[in-house]
């Protein structure tokens, strides 16, 4: 899919302030009885978010369908990717179980849809805080009142790759080091506090001559 790997941890619930709000994404309903995206976005703003559609006869505005008992069909769910237009993620995403998995692809691969044109949102359960091979994201928790999720980051449209950290300034550099051979440190001889943790003074018998950069 893409080697993009940062993970992001986030939650859903129908109550959206029962989940935590240090979290980088939440899921919601866009249809149906617990529809929920606007309390969601409310209660987390500025957050990543993942709307779910529990119907097939409601898509618009949905990244995502749900495909278990009571909700979308493996059938259904073509239907879905083909005529999705996700509003937060890259591709259409398919929550579904582990185990109904196989079954539901070998539904979507006779209806012409390949893996790659959808993201695999696995109901897992195992407790474990971590994306299975081949899925794209997972719920693997319930605390109580919320179901902990995780996705790579790569799904959603908004998500910025945070910068990377700027260096020093490197100012200078200073030669004249010493690798000590009785307590094994770095050590500069010419110090008049030239004490040796193992005793005495440093000894620097057959050591290169070593420079280090300081930055202020």
């Amino acid at each position: 899919m893409t080697n993009f790997t940062t993970v992001l941890q986030g939650a859903d619930s129908v109550n959206a302030p029962d989940e935590p709000n240090d979290l980088a994404f939440f899921v919601f309903y866009t249809a149906g009885t617990y529809a929920n995206g606007t309390a969601t976005k409310a209660d987390h703003p500025g957050k990543l978010y993942l709307g779910l559609t529990p119907t097939i006869s409601d898509i618009a505005g949905a990244d995502g369908c749900d495909c278990e008992a009571g909700d979308l069909t493996n059938a259904e769910v073509a239907t879905f990717i083909k005529n999705a237009k996700p509003v937060n993620t890259n591709l259409p995403v398919v929550y579904t179980s582990e185990s109904n998995f196989a079954a539901m692809q070998d539904d979507l691969t006779a209806a012409g849809v390949k893996r790659s044109q959808y993201y695999y949102f696995q109901a897992l359960w195992n407790g474990v805080d971590a994306i299975p091979s081949g899925c794209d994201l997972a719920q693997y928790a319930d605390p109580g009142s919320y179901d902990k999720d995780v996705a790579y980051a790569y799904i959603f449209k908004g998500y910025v790759v945070p910068p990377p950290p700027t260096p020093p300034v490197v100012k200078g550099a200073q030669t004249g080091w010493k690798w000590c051979i009785k307590c094994g440190v770095l050590v500069w001889p010419a110090s008049a506090h030239n004490v040796c943790a193992a005793g005495g003074k440093h000894d620097v018998t057959g050591s290169y001559t070593y420079t280090l950069p300081f930055t202020s």
